[in-house]
């Protein structure tokens, strides 16, 4: 099986660059968190909020009733996504 170098170079080359974004981004990201953690927020809420607004109503129903336990967690989620103007 012959291969040709020149495109498997491109191809390496690309995922490479595309890995090299993919670090800056996540330390970006972790940046961001510190800077909410700074602000007085809960990291961990922060990401929760991020993950959650992207789900679809039905998802985010579903996923509630499955959380039923963490009350805690979810009054302070609930206070997070309240804050962000949405529905809890």
């Amino acid at each position: 099986m012959a291969i040709d170098a020149n495109i498997l170079r491109a191809f390496v080359r690309r995922v490479s660059d595309l890995e090299a974004e993919k670090s800056a981004i996540d330390q970006d990201i972790a940046a961001i968190y510190a800077e909410a953690q700074a602000a007085g927020l809960d990291p961990e809420l922060v990401g929760e909020c991020v993950r959650v607004t992207v789900l679809d109503p039905s998802a985010r129903e579903q996923e509630d009733r499955e959380r039923a336990d963490a009350r805690d967690w979810d009054k302070r989620r609930t206070a997070y996504l309240k804050a962000l103007g949405g529905d809890a």
